[in-house]
């Protein structure tokens, strides 16, 4: 129940970052081109609407670990923005609608993320730099598909060649990923261990009492 809470938590997180820079994006597009009628009033709102709506995500995301006023308000309006984002947005919002119907949920504390690091003294870390690593991260990802869109449109590439370009780079780092640690998994059996948990990115098989549960 932890690990399905901070699914929930590190996906809304994410949504939300992505949301907020493509809504810098297009507020910054649409000042610098003002738009013709008739989408001159969908351009001049949708940057500002979706800044809205990824600021929202992120309050939601906050909202599953420090549940304090307004928090299930908070999750519910996340959980429905994010079911339209198949598959990980769906999974996350079902999550979070389950959240804010089941007391269970709400007493299981999510697991601490990379980007919610608590700094303790002398060990040199700042919470802000967690803050800010995954930011820059999304944003860097953004300039790359642009550029990478920008300079296969000038050489006669297809329009979706940067997206398909990312998905096939993501679906092959899948199955590299799925091999090495299968290679961890087969070594392991080699000496007679026994496997109890095996991922792969999101994807977590674990076994319980028996029984392997996904």
């Amino acid at each position: 129940m932890r690990l399905l809470v901070g699914y929930a938590r590190s996906t809304f997180w994410t949504i939300g970052i992505l949301q907020i820079l493509i809504g810098l994006y297009l507020a910054a597009v649409t000042a610098l081109h003002p738009p013709a009628p008739p989408l001159a009033g969908f351009r001049i709102t949708g940057g500002p609407l979706t800044v809205a709506f990824g600021v929202l995500s992120c309050l939601g995301a906050k909202a599953l670990r420090h549940q304090k006023r307004f928090a299930k308000p908070l999750v519910a309006i996340s959980s429905i923005l994010s079911l339209p984002l198949f598959p990980f947005g769906t999974a996350a919002g079902a999550v979070g609608l389950y959240w804010c119907c089941s007391q269970g949920l709400r007493d299981a504390e999510p697991p601490v993320e990379h980007f919610a690091h608590q700094s303790k003294p002398g060990d040199g870390t700042h919470a802000w730099v967690q803050k800010v690593v995954p930011v820059v991260s999304i944003a860097i990802w953004l300039v790359s598909l642009s550029l990478a869109s920008w300079w296969g449109k000038s050489h006669g590439l297809p329009k979706r060649g940067a997206i398909d370009g990312l998905l096939l780079i993501l679906l092959c780092e899948g199955i590299s990923v799925f091999c090495h640690e299968l290679g961890h998994a087969i070594a392991g059996w080699a000496v007679d261990m026994k496997l109890a948990h095996f991922t792969v990115g999101p994807f977590v098989a674990r076994k319980k009492a028996g029984k392997w549960k996904f």
